[in-house]
């Protein structure tokens, strides 16, 4: 792997809420930040850490580049969240992160990911390429027709 994967800890990592400047607010729909969102999916959203949600905080050697959260059901994977530090944007970050988490999911997260989707809005280009070069494909507009449905599927890629 390339990368350190840790599990993020909203009590120590509190320098991920920076990273919600006006453009990944407006791209990723976390205005209430990102401790809010983990949060909820533990809480409200009954979601459990290590089971069914994974919140993973990406490093280069000590340094913090990003932060993903994703979930499963019923054997298909959800990236929720995928938040870039601004700094390190616009330099094909996203995609290899994507690609890393998806070949060495096992590592990661302690399972295998054979198929997943996401949702991206529509404005958001950067993260459409960055899925699209990851090996997702647009599957349809989401229904509220401001985002694009993306699933990725191992078995395709063969």
């Amino acid at each position: 792997m390339n990368y350190i994967w840790k599990p993020y800890d909203p009590a120590v990592m509190r320098f991920v809420e920076d990273w919600l400047d006006e453009e990944a607010v407006g791209t990723t729909g976390l205005d209430e930040g990102w401790r809010d969102f983990h949060e909820y999916w533990i809480t409200d959203g009954g979601m459990r850490p290590g089971e069914d949600y994974w919140c993973m905080l990406v490093c280069e050697d000590d340094t913090p580049m990003a932060v993903i959260a994703l979930s499963s059901h019923e054997g298909s994977f959800h990236v929720m969240e995928l938040l870039v530090k601004p700094a390190c944007r616009g330099r094909g970050l996203g995609t290899a992160l994507l690609r890393e988490l998806l070949i060495c999911s096992e590592e990661i997260i302690g399972h295998r990911i054979d198929r997943s989707s996401a949702v991206v809005f529509l404005e958001n280009k950067a993260a459409k390429k960055s899925f699209e070069k990851a090996g997702f494909t647009i599957a349809e507009i989401h229904e509220e027709g401001d985002a694009w449905k993306l699933c990725f599927d191992r078995g395709e890629l063969l």
